[in-house]
């Protein structure tokens, strides 16, 4: 019986000393420069549609398509290191939100296939994150083929009646989600709802 309660204690422990790390202070200042980056790449593809609309350049685009017009900026090459390691962050705490529960989603159905969106969110913006130090590397595009989908869509929408209304309307809905993400960044609400485990609820040996 003490052999077993041992090596619940030991398992205990290890999951509390890894879950200290994912929630440490360095992971969280990641997970901000995260959604703040997240929230840079929103900005540039709501802007450029409200450019569009309005006749003053600009162009429809997705998320690739914003990180390769971030690379066309001054300076884009290290704008782009500090979007990659933000993307990447990003990802890594999505990843941190689906093991843990930083949410509280908990264990049953429901719970689990939430976790498992974040997880799926991580995977996108692992890979978007890889392919924007592909781009910094100049041996990767972006993804194209998704910008041209983007500006199908956009297209689309222009031929409608109010149809620049209609695509101003949408690139102004994407700058207030930028502008959610930013504030997100800063205030780190979500630190507010992480529940690390306490050496309180371990079960020592006797």
């Amino acid at each position: 019986m003490k052999s077993n309660t041992h090596i619940a204690n030991n398992v205990n422990e290890a999951k509390y000393k890894s879950r200290s790390v994912a929630t440490s202070h360095w992971m969280i200042l990641l997970a901000r420069l995260g959604y703040a980056m997240k929230g840079v790449v929103y900005l540039v593809i709501g802007w450029l549609a409200v450019m569009l609309a309005i006749g003053q350049g600009g162009k429809a685009t997705d998320q690739s398509g914003a990180i390769q017009t971030i690379n066309n900026f001054p300076f884009g090459k290290f704008l782009l290191v500090v979007v990659a390691i933000g993307l990447l962050g990003f990802a890594l705490w999505s990843f941190i939100q689906a093991l843990f529960d930083t949410e509280g989603k908990g264990s049953d159905a429901k719970g689990i296939i939430g976790r498992l969106g974040y997880a799926i969110v991580g995977v996108s913006y692992a890979v978007l994150g890889y392919a924007t130090f592909q781009i910094v590397a100049g041996t990767g595009s972006g993804g194209k083929n998704s910008t041209t989908s983007a500006q199908d869509w956009t297209a689309v929408l222009l031929k409608q009646p109010f149809g620049p209304f209609l695509v101003v309307l949408v690139g102004i809905v994407v700058l207030g989600l930028a502008c959610y993400l930013f504030s997100k960044a800063y205030s780190a609400k979500f630190q507010s709802r992480l529940n690390p485990v306490s050496y309180t609820h371990l079960t020592l040996p006797t």
